[in-house]
């Protein structure tokens, strides 16, 4: 137990540390990633960071309770890693766009993915809902996995799940969310986008 609270010490002084807020320095590091490495170890840590103060949140419930004090400061922490994740996921996208995992490797987009996963605002889902869905035209993610992403996204909205009572395809569960979601303007616009793009490759 008493390397446990180690542990716990340990990780709030990654995370919170003095400095690690300081948005103008994080846009510059994200501005000078220039290499392929530069950019899936920024990625890696991206992810690292996303995943491990979750894993640090379930090992306090479990050996402490999730009535403790210190899984409430953890939930606490995990509310700020996520709001300092989602500041740098969305200036990388500003940024550098979209990783590709034919590029960056297939952690690069789960790592922007998750992220933004983990995001609770409707706003913020809905807002690189575009760059999530080119991301799945191009097959840098599955459908399932945006299917996840915009499930979440309704039952934010709805406060339920879609009740479908029968077998479905996930083309059709997107389907349907698009429309549900409100979606269609910009899953056309996206689409529309990347066959200009296809068009003037040909020419």
């Amino acid at each position: 137990m008493k390397s446990f609270y180690i542990y716990i010490i340990l990780f709030l002084i990654l995370c919170c540390a003095p400095g690690i807020s300081n948005k103008e320095h994080e846009i510059e590091e994200i501005k000078t990633l220039q290499t392929v490495q530069d950019h899936k170890n920024f990625l890696s840590r991206l992810l690292e960071k996303d995943q491990g103060i979750r894993n640090f949140c379930i090992k306090t419930e479990q050996n402490l309770g999730a009535d403790s004090k210190e899984y409430r400061r953890a939930m606490d922490s995990m509310r700020l890693v996520d709001t300092k994740c989602l500041f740098q996921a969305e200036t990388y996208l500003e940024i550098h766009g979209f990783p590709n995992s034919k590029l960056y490797g297939k952690e690069a987009p789960d790592a922007i993915f998750t992220v933004l996963h983990h995001a609770n605002k409707r706003d913020v889902r809905k807002k690189h809902f575009h760059h999530l869905y080119q991301a799945y035209l191009e097959k840098d993610i599955s459908g399932d996995a945006l299917a996840f992403f915009l499930n979440r996204m309704y039952y934010i909205k709805y406060n339920r799940h879609i009740s479908w009572g029968r077998p479905y395809r996930t083309d059709e569960e997107l389907d349907t969310l698009f429309k549900k979601l409100d979606l269609i303007p910009i899953v056309n616009e996206v689409s529309n986008n990347l066959d200009s793009l296809s068009t003037l490759d040909k020419i």
